[in-house]
């Protein structure tokens, strides 16, 4: 029960932070591309999980056809947000919208499960968590630096 609880916690925070983290980084600065935030991801990810050459070259294609992955939901979430936000809706079809968002994050937790499982093949558990902590600090030290 504890690993489901944990595992939702990071599902969630990832669900809430990346979108927005990536949004408010390229507000602040124009220049930086995707890859180069890519590479500072990557490069603090490997650092403070420990991660050897070899694991961080099983790890990272995964990990960014997962981000891929997730950025199609919320983008399609927000969207869908989006136009409900837009529109007078009836009880019903607000209903539907809480529905739809539900759902999007249930998927997102699909998602993200399916892929621990896929690094489970070469890393044992504590790198996963390692690495989970890694995108929670990460994330901070972005939000951190976007407000300065």
């Amino acid at each position: 029960m504890k690993t489901y609880l944990l595992t939702f916690l990071f599902v969630l925070a990832g669900c809430w932070f990346t979108p927005s983290i990536a949004q408010a980084q390229s507000k602040k600065n124009e220049s930086i591309s995707k890859e180069a935030f890519r590479k500072k991801q990557k490069d603090f990810i490997i650092r403070e999980a420990g991660l050897t050459p070899k694991e961080a070259n099983f790890f990272f294609p995964l990990y960014f056809e997962l981000q891929d992955k997730k950025k199609l939901l919320t983008d399609d979430a927000d969207a869908k947000r989006k136009k409900a936000m837009e529109q007078d809706l009836h009880e019903r079809q607000y209903e539907s919208a809480v529905n739809q968002i539900l759902n999007a994050h249930v998927s997102l937790e699909k998602l993200e499960r399916e892929y621990v499982e896929k690094y489970r093949k070469q890393l044992s558990n504590k790198k996963i968590f390692r690495i989970m902590i890694a995108e929670i600090n990460f994330r901070k030290e972005l939000i951190k630096s976007t407000r300065q």
